[in-house]
């Protein structure tokens, strides 16, 4: 057998061996591709079924909440059986934080207990954690539960029971049509392969490797690549063009330079007459076919990604600076702002001292204006040098709740005065972090301040402290209108504020920010037209 085999092979011409050559190797491939596509494809349908059943239970434990909290029945009842809708969904249900079935798709277990399950999975369980799956091999069923809750409030649960035949039979289904699909493809390649094997292998192969191995080097980062071509021709010497002037005399790849005299007009740039330079006799017999056209699109891509990346690196340099400089012009603008409104009003009340007459009263007075536009501008030049730099920090083990009681009690008198109710919600883990006890207490007071003022008013003032994970979450909250949207992002920008002239720099914010940065924290608001909320995340200091 493989000598007849052997013997008609050596009688079929050379184009013949390789086409049948490559229409064996292009056969057994869509052979173990087709088997590795189906075989991922299964696996991945069932992937994708079971990750689709998980999302339609969390999204009916999302939809839940509502009629839950409202003990709608009628609306778990449409819930559940849309989601008994779902392929190879069996049954589905939703339980109260009792454990007792308030919705389910056979509606004689209404009002019945949960479904009995394993020890680690009984209802103290299921709150302890947002989803559990177990099987149920005898039936053929896998369930699916799933917490609903709203906040740390946990509602009930929601559950599904998926069938492992009809879910089997769904993804069988989608590879059948696949496997369809597949072998229309593979006759169509193959096909295709043996009728252009011949026709292409030696003209695609040594110039498409070449290609390959420059792009290889331009995925690694080096830029300064090209795709030898041994067809390059000299326009001057094809057109017996003397015009020594011309930019690309002398030089190969006149198409990839700009302003040429071709023909005693002079063209524009690469791109624009690059049209043009395709028609020319030059170009079409400097690339050849196709394949040399790609070679030299190639080489041209590159060179132009050089330059783009050059001009890029220049511009983002040069909006570096720009950007540098406008920080300068705001601050500078805000510091002349905050200055000057005050030596206005001691220029006024010195000259008046000087040239005017008055009473005792009247010269107390003025030197007390005086003293006040000098505390301004001495209060100003301490903000701005306090965001301007990283003063050094003197860092302890500081417990949270001792700093926020501490700010609270400095606060107190201001808050209580306004009418202001305050709400504590301190974590009774007491969280301690390695901060710098004056600068907190600073960041702390501010946003305080910034919250009763918020309120201008009656309203509640709600400090609250998290431990989560390694961060120390210290959130203060208020009741008022809440901060534009259109402000929003400028509220940490130095001298932002908007507050009258003579209360308040626009620097506090910024500073606060500056001080938990240093602290390697971070600030993040949320606002609404209920209020506001500022939250300081700190890392928690490592165990004793």
């Amino acid at each position: 057998m493989l000598a007849t085999l052997k013997n008609v092979f050596n009688k079929l011409s050379l184009s013949q061996k390789f086409s049948a050559a490559v229409l064996i190797n292009i056969g057994l491939m869509m052979i173990v591709v087709n088997w590795l596509i189906i075989s991922h494809q299964r696996g991945a349908l069932k992937a994708e079924m079971e990750g689709s059943h998980r999302v339609v239970l969390k999204n009916l434990s999302i939809d839940a909440a509502e009629p839950l909290i409202l003990m709608d029945p009628l609306r778990l009842d449409d819930l559940v059986r849309t989601i008994r809708q779902t392929p190879g969904c069996e049954y589905a249900g939703v339980l109260d934080p009792r454990g007792r079935i308030v919705a389910h798709t056979e509606r004689k277990l209404l009002g019945g207990p949960a479904p009995p399950l394993p020890a680690q999975a009984d209802a103290g369980g299921i709150q302890k954690r947002d989803e559990f799956v177990r099987d149920i091999e005898a039936e053929g069923i896998k369930e699916i539960y799933v917490t609903v809750a709203v906040g740390y409030e946990r509602l009930g649960t929601v559950f599904a029971g998926f069938s492992r035949e009809g879910s089997d039979a769904v993804i069988e289904t989608n590879v059948g049509r696949l496997k369809k699909y597949i072998i229309f493809v593979s006759v169509i390649v193959m096909a295709f392969g043996f009728c252009g094997a011949f026709l292409l292998a030696r003209l695609l192969t040594t110039p498409m490797k070449k290609l390959k191995e420059q792009m290889e080097r331009v995925q690694a980062g080096d830029l300064d690549v090209t795709v030898p071509n041994e067809n390059l021709l000299n326009c001057w010497e094809i057109l017996g063009c003397e015009f020594t002037q011309c930019p690309g005399y002398g030089k190969q790849r006149c198409w990839t330079i700009d302003n040429t005299r071709c023909w005693g007009c002079t063209h524009g740039s690469a791109a624009e007459k690059l049209c043009e330079c395709k028609k020319c006799i030059v170009y079409r017999r400097s690339c050849g076919d196709e394949v040399g056209e790609l070679v030299e699109v190639f080489n041209q891509m590159v060179g132009d990604l050089r330059k783009n990346l050059a001009a890029l690196d220049e511009a983002k340099q040069e909006k570096f600076r720009l950007d540098r400089l406008s920080a300068i012009g705001q601050i500078a603008a805000g510091v002349a702002h905050e200055i000057n409104n005050p030596l206005g009003g001691i220029s006024l009340c010195f000259n008046n001292l000087m040239k005017t007459e008055m009473s005792e009263e009247t010269r107390r007075q003025h030197i007390e204006v005086i003293n006040s536009g000098f505390d301004r501008i001495q209060s100003t030049v301490k903000h701005l040098l306090d965001f301007a730099k990283n003063t050094s920090l003197t860092v302890t083990r500081l417990p949270v709740n001792s700093v926020v009681k501490r700010v609270l009690k400095l606060a107190e008198y201001t808050v209580v005065k306004q009418g202001i109710r305050i709400v504590q919600k301190l974590s009774q883990s007491d969280p301690e972090v390695v901060a710098d006890s004056g600068k907190l207490e600073q960041v702390f007071l501010n946003l305080i301040i910034n919250a009763v003022q918020a309120m201008n008013g009656a309203g509640v003032l709600t400090v609250e402290t998290v431990q989560s994970d390694s961060e120390c979450l210290v959130s203060i909250s208020d009741t008022g209108p809440g901060i534009p949207r259109d402000i929003l992002p400028c509220i940490f920008d130095p001298f932002f504020t908007t507050k009258g002239p003579r209360e308040g720099t626009g620097l506090g914010l910024s500073v606060s920010k500056a001080i938990v940065e240093q602290h390697k924290g971070e600030i993040t608001v949320a606002t609404s037209q209920k209020g506001t909320t500022l939250i300081v995340r700190l890392p928690v200091a490592d165990p004793p």
